[in-house]
């Protein structure tokens, strides 16, 4: 079989979805409904159950059969540092058929319908990443070069071998697990309250810091949660109104808060059947700059929520230029740049004191991927849609295959 990659399709918690912004108001809460979801068409309904729980001890299972094979040549090619998990070879799996089935979807539903088979495996953690490619040496050889070319941390990995009219594929998903959760329901009565335990092995986490995004669309930021020395940390959560309930845990490492975990529980009503398109509004203006682009997805979801659109700022937009521009020449990617500090640090060497300031940076194949991945993100709309910013600067720069971006809000 000739050489084939089908597709790569990533999903990094850490570069896709952004990481959150500094917030420099403090109390920071939301108070717009969130735009209503799409899904994608009744015939891309899945059939696998959801788990009843997310979080909990990972087993150390190994592949089987096909599964075997393939994870031992893709081993013998790279030096794989993340650990097997048969919770994300259940996710490969799902996503497998789907390719065999015929259902694959575009390239927004692509990622979608990534995330959506993660969560229903029970796999609670928000950084991840998943290739196609053919089973074949060609195939196995592009795809190892393909994953050797992140330089994110991956902990563990899962796959699955389909074979469908057009050939056989491995499909594999790796992610980066930060935070280890005990189980917690993924289904609960309204009323209830849930406790999330956790533990964290990186000693520079000092808290973590928890968003809720409420069904009814509002954002809630609850007051940051210490981690013990053990890594330890606990926390309650009460789970009031029905519907979807989003529940959004950011650390920081050393670079600035960044999402660690990005589950949904659902409050007296059944999981999502079929994954959910986070909205954008409008559709992708390929015409346009790309800064004019994250502009107008920005503005036309505040619109769409009766909110007053922003006013874009050139002293804004040179932070924003700075700091995305500092990112791809010194290889980072954070809101704490090791070389001119903090968000607050950065306005005042521009000379900028805002009574209220935040900022989110992103990264992804699109600008329409951006803007949808900081829409998912309650720790990101939170600052999209706040009705007390009047003015914003951004910039979008290309890194390589990869789209970077920055936004930093304010108001004067």
């Amino acid at each position: 079989m000739s050489l084939r990659v089908w597709q790569k399709v990533q999903e990094v918690l850490r570069c896709q979805l952004a990481c959150l912004g500094v917030v420099v108001l403090l109390g920071c809460g939301g108070h717009a409904v969130q735009p209503e979801d799409t899904h994608l068409p009744d015939d891309k309904v899945d059939i696998t159950p959801w788990s009843d729980h997310f979080g909990g001890p990972i087993t150390h299972d190994q592949p089987l059969g096909r599964e075997a094979i393939v994870w031992r040549d893709i081993s013998s090619r790279m030096s794989i540092s993340c650990a097997y998990d048969p919770r994300l070879a259940r996710a490969a799996h799902e996503y497998a058929s789907a390719l065999s089935a015929d259902l694959s979807v575009s390239e927004y539903g692509d990622l979608d319908r990534l995330r959506h088979v993660v969560l229903k495996a029970g796999v609670p953690d928000y950084a991840m990443e998943m290739f196609v490619a053919d089973v074949d040496p060609a195939g196995i050889a592009s795809l190892v070069a393909l994953m050797t070319r992140s330089k994110a941390t991956w902990t563990h990995c899962g796959l699955a071998v389909s074979t469908s009219e057009t050939g056989t594929h491995v499909v594999l998903i790796r992610i980066n697990h930060i935070v280890a959760l005990s189980p917690f329901p993924t289904r609960v009565a309204r009323g209830s309250e849930i406790r999330l335990v956790g533990k964290i092995g990186d000693r520079r986490v000092a808290t973590v810091s928890p968003y809720i995004g409420h069904p009814q669309g509002d954002i809630s930021r609850l007051p940051d949660v210490p981690v013990r020395p053990s890594g330890q940390f606990q926390m309650h959560i009460f789970l009031k109104d029905p519907g979807r309930t989003e529940v959004e845990l950011l650390v920081d490492r050393g670079r600035g808060p960044e999402p660690a975990v990005l589950v949904p529980i659902f409050v007296d009503t059944e999981p999502d059947p079929r994954p959910i398109v986070a909205p954008s509004g409008i559709a992708e203006n390929d015409h346009l700059s790309p800064n004019v682009s994250l502009y107008r997805f920005l503005n036309t979801a505040r619109i769409r929520m009766r909110l007053t659109p922003l006013k874009r700022d050139s002293r804004l937009d040179a932070v924003a230029e700075a700091h995305n521009l500092e990112m791809i020449d010194r290889r980072f990617f954070g809101h704490i740049s090791p070389y001119r500090g903090t968000l607050r640090e950065r306005l005042k060497q521009n000379n900028l004191s805002p009574a209220a300031s935040a900022e989110n940076i992103a990264r992804s194949h699109s600008i329409l991927r951006i803007h949808r991945n900081l829409m998912a993100s309650p720790s990101h709309r939170i600052h999209l849609l706040d009705a007390s910013f009047t003015h914003v600067g951004l910039d979008v720069a290309r890194d390589g295959d990869e789209w970077v971006a920055t936004q930093v809000f304010a108001r004067w």
